[in-house]
């Protein structure tokens, strides 16, 4: 990674950051996340803006928990909260996240026990400093089930241990997508709906959802979030 990028990384954040903590007042949800969440964000706006629900909200291309060196997560979103105050934050990250992570002068290969146990660490805080922050609803949208079978089984590993850790904790819910684009177990690029015609949620990517698959997630997220 040259020293260039990982500057225009760090101003591109503080811009991003910028933007987001600018407006004046509280909101009442904050969407946070890597490119998975980028079309999701703008669909879940949609969803509250139809029970007039005020939203905020911050992604970047890239990011992710496994590199923090690139853009510290913990303390983005703890800016966040406390500059937004939001009742509810909605996350969707963990795409980039299959890779060694940097612990002290060594590095933890990805899949490995130490792996597996320093993200899930990264993965509580997370959710720990929003909840610290006065958060009361957290949801963290899991993986989609993806076309390539090495991501796919990556992406299982990621979404189980943010689920562990969702699940040891009160205010936070975990919403799997898995089933929802994948078919008997299997990567699926539409899903039938009720009218039995098939639509087309994938982008050509094999990996992100394309406008009709982040609407459906929005739908999915809200329906767990109006529960709560």
């Amino acid at each position: 990674m040259k020293f260039s990028h990982i500057i225009f990384q760090w101003v591109l954040t503080v811009l991003v950051i910028g933007a987001c903590v600018s407006s004046a007042g509280a909101a009442d949800v904050l969407i946070v996340g890597d490119s998975m969440m980028k079309s999701v964000a703008r669909s879940i706006k949609k969803e509250c803006a139809k029970r007039e629900l005020s939203v905020e909200a911050m992604t970047s291309i890239g990011s992710g928990l496994a590199r923090l060196d690139l853009l510290d997560w913990h303390q983005t979103v703890r800016t966040l909260v406390a500059e937004q105050s939001p009742k509810a934050v909605i996350i969707m990250m963990g795409a980039n996240d299959n890779q060694a992570m940097q612990i002290g002068a060594g590095a933890l290969s990805f899949g490995q026990s130490g792996w597996n146990l320093e993200y899930g660490r990264r993965a509580g805080k997370l959710m720990d400093l929003i909840v610290d922050g006065g958060v009361s609803k957290v949801l963290w949208l899991g993986l989609p089930c993806m076309r390539e079978s090495g991501l796919d089984a990556d992406a299982k590993i990621i979404s189980r241990i943010v689920s562990q850790q969702a699940a040891a904790r009160d205010n936070v819910d975990f919403v799997s997508t898995y089933k929802m684009f994948s078919k008997k177990g299997k990567y699926s690029a539409y899903v039938i709906q009720k009218s039995g015609m098939p639509l087309d949620v994938r982008s050509s990517d094999g990996i992100h959802l394309n406008r009709n698959g982040a609407e459906l997630l929005a739908v999915t997220a809200m329906s767990v979030f109006d529960k709560e």
